[in-house]
């Protein structure tokens, strides 16, 4: 008897927690992403590898106000230079060197916004709470230049806008 006492209990503080949680309005949270960038090096146009390297991209979220909330975390990046992400393009004046940007080290998963053959970085879902108020995410990007393209000498940029949505 005294066993099934003790049960009942342990159930009706759990129900009270969850309504406790459920009655509770959300909080609100801000996120910010900063990156590195990705430095790909000095390009020969003679070489017969790709050059490649990777940056990262930084992901900070924290809970505002309330008690807590739930939030689902999608980077995004976006065309650049180029029109398209399955073709981005760096440029030096009016001359242009193709790359790619991808979320994996197989250069797979072509980083976008999940249009025209890309994929953002996400969601992933994150619970904020008081003792647990920040939400962090380092994301590695790598950037691959295609071997053998006859470019002039030059500085060659683009510049890729990072999103963060939550």
């Amino acid at each position: 008897m005294n066993g099934a006492r003790i049960v009942r209990m342990i159930a009706a503080a759990a129900m009270s927690l969850v309504a406790t949680l459920a009655g509770a309005a959300p909080g609100t949270v801000a996120c910010t992403v900063a990156s590195s960038g990705i430095a790909l090096g000095i390009y020969n146009p003679v070489r017969s590898a790709p050059t490649t390297g990777t940056g990262v991209a930084q992901i900070d979220c924290r809970l505002t106000s309330g008690r807590f909330a739930r939030v689902a975390v999608t980077l995004s990046l976006s065309a650049g230079n180029s029109s398209n992400f399955t073709g981005r393009r760096m440029l030096s004046g009016s001359n242009f060197l193709g790359y790619g940007i991808y979320w994996d080290a197989a250069y797979s998963q072509i980083a976008g916004d999940g249009t025209g053959g890309s994929t953002a970085d996400g969601p992933f879902a994150a619970f904020l709470n008081r003792r647990n108020s920040t939400y962090s995410r380092a994301v590695t990007m790598y950037g691959q230049i295609p071997a053998l393209q006859d470019v002039a000498p030059g500085t060659y940029v683009d510049t890729i806008v990072a999103t963060v949505t939550y």
